[in-house]
């Protein structure tokens, strides 16, 4: 059909997708693919030529007009090429309901709008004529019958598709219904959508019907990350918990949340937000209760564990009518617990109930609950608190110091903050606070603590109380920005070394802590000097965390003979906070020491085995070392996932700040992804750039050095090198920043041999000071390059040297760069044979660490890809291509021509035409169209894919 298609045709459909609305098609189908899949069964059986009716049926906001649309594509597509095939898309409306054949008029028109020439001649004569004269007097039946016959004037297949298919007017739904289901002999294909009603509407009784449900946990989680790119999956898994798999509902509730609670920087209201558009649709529900039920439903609402049978005590026992009809019709019960079956009901009661009513709610639960669970109890009888109460607020503080040694952080922040709504005695409500604002910046929820941490000033709180909510703001502000809050720090650490030497230290350890992860090592030692100088009045935690970060400073610098004593001094934490801190920065510890199995051991306990929760905070930084770990250690896969992992837990939004697209970058560049590693350096220069931060710029310099070394830029990549260079030597440790070996390849590949040479001088004495394995390693993969450029009769002994090195210990990653040079190498002096089975080894790495680009600027030799014989098929078709022509073939693909290929991907033009004459040898194919025809015909059908 393509362009011979009748121009209405595409008004239609743009008509269907404006009902969707922008993005519907991507968005609401999330999870339908075995919807999708009934309605191309649909499709094709009219372009077999037999005839097919389908309902699309579910409650509102599921994704039916999305689904549809999606039918008019599967259409569009089906029958491309049949230049007579009719695609007609209607959308009824409410304001036309009472309008007798108003929507079959509807329909009619729009499949003669969507007709081509030859049928348009022969059929819209006809359907006028059927059309003309209908009214409230025509009985449906005398209107089915002759349109039933006319049907089979058609000959080329036809789709129609019809959105709010309940609203038709009830004649033309009788007249549709009768069509729909008397399809079977002819070409045609109906599809309805419509509410699911009881009883069904008569068009869409006794038709095939494709059931919507809500969507899976997990799909409503995709739909909402995939609308709001700010939510972080724990939020937007907590919003599924709570409200079910509906996606409307789960859209607009997530509209009204403000942008730090989707970021996950603020905690959710107990009850969600209830959009107006929901609330509307269950406000005649609401209005119907009578007020026993209306409290009832509040009881039920404000349970917090969800267990039946407080809620049954609470309602007076299992006798009561009430209680019986609660059961009835809003709750589900499994296991003693319940769930209300509509979730946003009871946010709506909830909103809607008086103080009174509450408070009424929650005594009567804690009295339901005394016995059972007192630690509840306690929770509703603060419930029902309106003012302070310092009893309940000190048996508050209790249970939550008992919820946090059992690992509940949600619970015990939630007791906290009541313990300190309740308290009115100044020392005790500076502790809570402290217990609850420590818990606020381990969930992530930064602005919370930096709000309860102002209490000093909004109360005048003295010091030493003031002095540590200053301390806890301190804590804050640096997680939430990274920026070292120095006007805080210096202030009170100075003012308090000498009367409470314990506080001052952690004031400096703050600063510590912030100067040390930006790589500002001589601040970090400062800061750390002056929290020394505290330690003898310092308290045990303080003491820990003091040669905590000692040894992270001390590894920083390389100095690693004094890290493993420092760590000898730092034990085990008082309470689970301080746990998390000392597991995540021992792993960060043992990735500098180049113990990687160790580091991920540690990262695993919060990863894997969710010792600290779910909390954003904890998780999020634990995947930022877990990515590190993984890109030092050559696990390039795995880095990616870890960096993913990030993304998902902090939100798409957040993901460009920080060190981390930095990271990925190298990473990116390594796999063979340009375009994810040049997103990843345009987000992270900017974050850089925006927030004053040189050790992010030199990470991205050094990424992006590295990029253009791989993708053959080398004199560009010298241009960024450079840049990261002047801060690495600044750093005693050469392996804090891996640039030095990519700027000394970079230069051997320009020619510059006397900079090369020069670098490789300096490179060698800091490796001399810290030897790492992956500075021993590079540093003789590095000697060997520049002995190779001049010619040196030593060379092959370095290069022999050069791949033992460290051998075991390296990344795998370094190991098959140099084993690339050394079979490079030996292929030029002749020596090919050799050169192949070095090269072959580099090619097992390289497939091993998904390094896919260290193979494309010399091409590896056939020889050195395959397989050994007998270890897998013959190469033959698509999978005999190499990756730089199956990158080349899948653009040609995509119309882009050879000029325009070779910018894309770095390389010559003449460099592309070698590639594509090579992949139309082995493919079979003797010109650019034929080779998109192949390609096309394999992504619809076949099971070999381009990567």
């Amino acid at each position: 059909m393509g362009d011979t298609w009748h121009p209405a045709l595409f008004a239609y459909i743009a008509k269907g997708c404006a009902v969707v609305g922008n993005g519907g098609e991507r968005i609401d189908l999330i999870g339908r693919e075995h919807e999708k899949r009934k309605l191309r069964d649909v499709v094709e059986r009219v372009e077999r030529g037999h005839g097919s009716a389908a309902a699309i049926v579910g409650p509102d906001g599921v994704g039916k007009s999305a689904l549809l649309t999606t039918a008019a594509r599967i259409a569009q597509h089906t029958f491309a090429g049949a230049d007579e095939a009719v695609v007609a898309m209607a959308t009824a409306t409410e304001a036309e309901r009472n309008w007798p054949y108003a929507g079959l008029q509807l329909v009619l028109s729009s499949v003669v709008g969507a007709m081509g020439p030859k049928h348009l001649a022969r059929m819209e004569p006809e359907l006028s004529r059927l059309a003309a004269g209908l009214d409230a007097t025509v009985d449906p039946r005398r209107v089915a019958v002759p349109l039933a016959a006319r049907l089979s004037l058609i000959e080329a297949p036809a789709i129609v598709l019809i959105d709010d298919a309940h609203l038709l007017d009830l004649a033309s739904q009788e007249v549709i219904g009768f069509l729909a289901r008397r399809m079977d002999p002819y070409p045609i294909g109906i599809v309805l959508a419509g509410l699911d009603t009881d009883p069904p509407a008569p068009v869409l009784d006794g038709v095939t019907t494709i059931l919507l449900d809500d969507l899976t946990p997990e799909h409503a989680v995709q739909l909402i990350r995939g609308r709001f790119r700010d939510v972080a999956e724990p939020v937007a898994a907590e919003i599924v918990r709570r409200l079910g798999g509906h996606p409307r509902t789960v859209i607009e509730t997530t509209t009204e949340l403000s942008g730090s609670q989707r970021q996950g920087q603020a905690r959710l209201d107990r009850y969600l937000p209830v959009p107006a558009s929901v609330r509307g649709r269950l406000v005649r529900r609401v209005d119907m209760l009578t007020p026993e039920q209306r409290f009832a439903l509040v009881v039920a609402a404000v349970s917090e564990d969800r267990r039946v049978h407080p809620l049954v005590d609470a309602l007076g026992g299992p006798g009561e009518e009430v209680t019986r009809w609660l059961s009835q019709e809003h709750l589900e019960v499994a296991d003693g617990y319940f769930r209300l079956r509509s979730p946003l009901l009871g946010s709506i009661v909830w909103h809607d109930a008086g103080p009174v009513e509450l408070t009424r709610a929650h005594t009567l639960l804690a009295d339901a609950y005394r016995d059972l669970d007192p630690e509840t109890a306690w929770w509703h009888e603060a419930q029902a608190r309106l003012d302070s109460d310092d009893v309940i607020a000190e048996a508050l503080e209790r249970v939550a110091r008992q919820l946090l040694g059992r690992g509940e952080f949600e619970r015990s922040a939630a007791f906290a903050r009541e313990s300190v709504r309740l308290t009115t005695k100044p020392s005790p409500r500076v502790r809570r606070t402290l217990l609850a604002g420590g818990l606020a910046v381990f969930a992530g929820h930064y602005d919370e603590a930096i709000h309860l941490a102002r209490e000093r000033i909004r109360s005048g709180v003295p010091d030493p109380h003031g002095a540590v909510l200053a301390l806890l703001e301190s804590r804050a502000r640096l997680a939430q920005s990274g920026e070292v809050p120095t006007d805080l720090i210096v202030r009170h650490a100075e003012r308090l070394e000498h009367s409470v030497p314990d506080l001052a230290a952690q004031f400096w350890l703050v600063g510590v802590r912030g100067h040390a992860d930006r790589a500002e090592i001589d601040q970090a030692a400062g800061y750390l000097a002056r929290a020394r100088t505290c330690l003898s009045g310092a308290a045990a935690d303080t003491r820990n965390a003091y040669y905590r970060m000692a040894a992270w400073t001390s590894a920083l610098r390389g100095r690693f003979d004094e890290v493993t004593e420092l760590l000898s001094h730092d034990v085990d934490g008082s309470d689970v906070l301080i746990e998390a801190d000392r597991c995540l920065r021992r792993a960060m510890i043992f990735t500098r020491l180049e113990r990687f199995d160790d580091a991920r051991r540690l990262l695993r306990v919060i990863t894997e085995e969710r010792r600290f929760g779910e909390t954003s905070a904890v998780l999020g930084h634990a995947y930022v070392v877990a990515m590190v770990v993984d890109m030092r250690a050559g696990r390039l896969e795995a880095a990616r996932r870890a960096a993913n992992a990030w993304q998902r837990i902090i939100g798409a939004e957040r993901a460009t700040r920080g060190a981390v697209p930095a990271y990925m970058v190298r990473v990116h560049a390594l796999m063979g992804n340009w375009r994810a590693a040049e997103e990843c350096r345009v987000a992270a220069w900017r974050v850089a750039r925006q927030g004053g931060d040189t050790w992010t710029s030199a990470v991205v310099h050094a990424g992006a050095g590295a990029m253009d070394l791989l993708f053959g830029r080398p004199q560009d990549a010298i241009s960024e090198l450079e840049r990261a260079r002047e801060l690495a030597l600044r750093h005693d440790d050469p392996s804090l920043l891996l640039v030095e070996p990519d700027f000394i390849e970079a230069c051997v590949q320009v020619g510059v041999v006397d900079r090369a040479r020069d670098a490789l001088a300096v490179f060698n004495r800091r490796v001399d000071a810290v030897p790492t394995s992956w500075g021993r390693h590079t540093l003789a993969r590095c000697r060997a390059l520049v002995a190779g450029v001049e010619a040196d009769e030593m060379t092959e002994e370095l290069y022999s040297a050069a791949v033992s090195v460290c051998a075991d210990d390296v990344s795998p990653v370094e190991l098959a760069r140099t084993q690339l040079h050394y079979g490079h190498w030996l292929r030029r002096a002749g020596r090919r044979t050799e050169g192949d089975g070095w090269l072959q080894r580099a090619a097992a790495l390289i497939a091993e660490t998904g390094a896919a680009q260290l193979a494309v600027p010399g091409e590896l030799p056939i020889a050195a890809r395959a397989a050994p014989a007998g270890d897998g098929p013959e190469l033959n078709g698509m999978t005999a291509l190499t990756n730089s022509e199956r990158r080349i073939v899948e653009l040609v693909a995509e119309g882009r021509r050879n000029r325009e290929i070779a910018v894309e991907l770095y390389i010559s033009v003449r460099t592309v035409e070698s590639h594509l004459g090579r992949a139309f040898r082995k493919l079979g194919v003797r010109s650019r169209a034929e080779l998109a025809r192949m390609i096309a015909n394999q992504r619809r059908g076949s099971t070999v894919e381009l990567p």
